[in-house]
């Protein structure tokens, strides 16, 4: 039956239900309680049902077997306080247990219900005046209050669960898109452990906030507030009147499906180190001559890093109509920013990073590449890849970098002398590897002590090259790298597409015929070249700025 129609019946017979409860009871209160059991059973009732013949005789069925269990009710609960006389008193600490149970249960009652029964029973408010003041009817109010009740005594008779929740941790975040206005990354919004727990229980189905409260062994009132804020910023979406579902694309593969990805990027690894590396070989020389590019130290195994990196980024064939439809899946936030937010999930609360050790290993899985573009004229752009290679703190850095580049361009065109009120900024410059001392490195037979206790060097590549020219320096992808990039794709979706909700089913097959395998083989690249000597490691002062371009029209004196 439809709702109208329900509600048109329920508002005719709303004064006959009243009398027979009267009737029955003789009692004001009591009749209250009866009139809206029975509006209630009736009212489901009639949404459940498709057709009632006659409307009379099924309120007046429906009325007297409401009041047959509420008979049935008042004898136990009679009997309940006879036997109570009876029985020994509770000693102090089990009525705290039952105190402690009932106030966990309130807890993940919702706002709305928690009032009515604060107000019902601690400010001894009837149930007009609760209605009023909370704005809803006064059969609304009493079917809570009866919701309300059913609920905690549920939840005190349910046996006590030996499950311990699992924290859940975002141990790598990042976006696809547009920054907001006020610069703020994805991750500067999940620094609570409560919101990252929030938004991964939310994943896989909708909840409700009691639901989730539930879950997580956490009070409704904390979770309405965090599914508030995600919501505001769009990392969260209401589904229905109730329910909640996270907007965030989250990896979380079992370890089979990790270690089944790993052999697939191996194994383009490997094909993309016997098919492309040698033309990138080839043209090697061309590039470091060139005399449009600074290398440090002219050190040719560091530009090989950044160059093999590089390529495997930038020369991709991107299917553009892929691309286009990736774009309808970007979320317009309040911040001004308007990407796809992607999360890669530990369940593993214990492997918080706390020493560096810790750091070191959660590092394995960074694999990434930033292109800053928003400097000055003179700073065209920077690239930089993060990867387990490199000792740069991504969070730290991402935060330094427009003023630490800038910082570097003074320093390359002379504007920062080694003066008493530029000691921060040198600071700065010496610690994030920028520049380094000669004397702190390798020294050279034919310089002299003085001359390297004094000297400096920028210790990262420079070109005054556009990023388009310097593009144009690195040899095309073979076709048939392409086809079989297209092949290890489809093989990646395949074994992906059933670690998803439904809303991500198609973002993750986009996902996988977008991103192109070599962006995510990069390590895996590195680490073959490494196995096979094509690589050399690296110094120690490398590994502060390895794999890092910065395009300017100035190079740093040799």
């Amino acid at each position: 039956m439809e709702k109208e129609q329900a509600d048109k019946i329920i508002t005719e017979y709303m004064k006959k239900i009243y009398g027979f409860a009267y009737s029955k009871t003789m009692d004001i209160d009591l009749a209250e309680e009866l009139a809206s059991r029975i509006v209630m059973e009736i009212y489901t009732s009639l949404l459940k049902a498709d057709n009632v013949k006659n409307i009379v005789s099924y309120v007046y069925r429906i009325a007297c077997n409401t009041h047959s269990r509420f008979v049935m009710e008042e004898k136990s609960i009679k009997q309940m306080q006879i036997q109570k006389i009876t029985e020994p008193k509770y000693h102090e600490h089990d009525k705290a247990k039952i105190y402690d149970k009932i106030r966990k249960e309130i807890a993940y009652l919702s706002s709305t219900q928690r009032e009515i029964i604060i107000m019902f029973y601690y400010q001894k408010m009837k149930i007009k005046d609760i209605a009023q003041k909370l704005n809803l009817s006064v059969f609304n109010t009493k079917n809570q209050l009866y919701l309300i009740r059913n609920t905690i005594k549920d939840g005190l008779n349910q046996p006590k669960s030996n499950h311990n929740h699992k924290n859940i941790v975002f141990l790598k975040m990042f976006h696809r898109g547009k920054m907001g206005l006020q610069g703020r990354r994805c991750e500067e919004y999940f620094t609570r452990n409560l919101s990252q727990n929030i938004s991964f229980s939310t994943y896989i189905k909708p909840k409700t906030p009691v639901e989730i409260a539930k879950e997580l062994s956490v009070p409704v009132a904390y979770i309405e507030d965090e599914l508030q804020v995600l919501k505001e910023y769009g990392f969260i979406n209401k589904v229905g009147e109730q329910k909640y579902q996270t907007n965030i694309f989250i990896t979380n593969y079992n370890k089979e499906t990790q270690e089944s990805i790993k052999d697939i990027f191996m194994q383009y690894a490997k094909l993309y180190c016997d098919l492309y590396i040698p033309l990138l070989i080839q043209n090697f020389e061309t590039i470091f001559q060139n005399a449009q590019i600074y290398v440090p130290e002219n050190d040719r195994n560091f530009l090989m890093w950044a160059l093999t990196a590089y390529s495997n980024g930038v020369e991709v064939t991107f299917d553009i109509a892929t691309d286009d439809l990736l774009y309808n899946h970007y979320t317009k936030r309040i911040d001004g920013s308007h990407s796809i937010v992607f999360a890669h999930v530990s369940d593993d609360f214990n492997n918080k990073i706390k020493t560096s050790n810790d750091r070191k290993k959660s590092k394995e899985n960074t694999d990434f590449t930033a292109i800053i573009s928003n400097f000055s004229k003179e700073l065209k752009a920077a690239w930089i890849h993060f990867s387990k290679y490199d000792d740069r703190e991504v969070n730290l850095f991402h935060k330094l970098c427009n003023w630490i580049f800038s910082t570097l361009y003074d320093f390359m065109v002379g504007k920062l002398k080694k003066d008493p009120q530029n000691i921060n900024n040198f600071m700065h410059l010496y610690e994030s590897g920028f520049i380094v001392s000669k004397a702190d490195c390798q020294s050279d037979p034919e310089r002299s002590e003085a001359e390297e206790s004094t000297s400096d060097f920028v210790n990262l590549i420079v070109t005054t090259l556009s990023p388009k020219d310097f593009k144009a320096l690195i040899p095309p992808i073979p076709d048939i790298l392409i086809k079989i990039n297209k092949e290890f794709e489809t093989k990646l979706y395949h074994l992906t597409k059933n670690h998803f909700p439904p809303p991500m089913q198609e973002l993750n097959k986009l996902m996988c015929h977008s991103t192109s395998f070599p962006i995510n083989t990069r390590v895996f690249v590195l680490d073959h070249l490494l196995k096979t000597s094509i690589l050399k490691p690296l110094k120690k002062h490398q590994k502060k700025t390895v794999n890092m371009i910065l395009f300017t029209d100035v190079l740093p004196e040799k």
